[in-house]
């Protein structure tokens, strides 16, 4: 038996100019597709293996891309890609900005992918089904986010008491409506929205409980603004 399984994968750039960062083929679901038959990766035997698909994946135009032979490439053997033809977004990764989804046909070891996928999960019959599927890893990545900044939220209003900075009050502060959050948010100066990133707050908003702390820094990921280099506003 090969050595070398073929896998499906759906992929989007999550690349960063302004961190330096390079990740064009970051992985956001896998499928095992089958066993290579061979050692060597040719264009004919992985244009063979789409032959495998549903028929909506095999509408889409598949480039041949020779591998990148190079150290930490990511890519070293030959590949089949479909990339900018879905129009679907993602937002995962390190900008707010959506991703489009493309598709990368290659071959992998099978201990490899195992690590984090599963060799039973079956490719989306239909694309409606692979749309499913995005807007439900979609709501876990949100929900774990949310869960996420709760916690950081917590952290913050918890330290900040500690170091004494908000006074206690007889009364607990009642949680602020989506649009006294968005009224308190837009009222911020530019550098105090940017400030809120890191949970630093005026020290004027000394009402503020655990869910507006995640409410705000929830707004200040969705709406910005974007923290660029000078070089780079200069380009805009």
């Amino acid at each position: 038996m090969s050595n070398q399984i073929v896998v499906l994968e759906a992929v989007y750039d999550n690349s960063d100019i302004m961190t330096d960062y390079f990740a064009k083929d970051t992985p956001y679901t896998s499928w095992y597709v089958s066993e290579y038959p061979g050692k060597a990766v040719t264009e004919a035997k992985m244009r063979a293996t789409l032959q495998r698909f549903p028929g909506w994946l095999q509408q889409y135009e598949w480039q041949w891309q020779r591998g990148e032979n190079y150290s930490m490439s990511d890519h070293p053997r030959g590949q089949l890609r479909a990339d900018g033809q879905t129009g679907i977004l993602v937002y995962a990764g390190s900008s707010n900005s959506g991703r489009e989804i493309g598709f990368l046909l290659s071959t992998t070891s099978e201990s490899i992918f195992l690590m984090n996928n599963r060799k039973e999960a079956p490719i989306p019959a239909t694309l409606d089904e692979f749309k499913t599927l995005i807007v439900r890893k979609e709501e876990e990545r949100l929900a774990n986010r949310e869960g996420a900044l709760r916690k950081v939220g917590t952290n913050i209003v918890d330290a900040a008491a500690n170091a004494g900075f908000v006074r206690p009050s007889q009364a607990q502060p009642a949680d602020k409506t989506p649009g006294e959050l968005r009224a308190i948010f837009d009222g911020l100066s530019e550098s105090e929205k940017v400030g809120v990133a890191f949970g630093m707050f005026p020290a004027r908003l000394q009402d503020l409980t655990h869910i507006d702390v995640v409410g705000l820094m929830k707004l200040r990921e969705e709406v910005g603004p974007r923290m660029t280099f000078d070089g780079e506003q200069r380009r805009r």
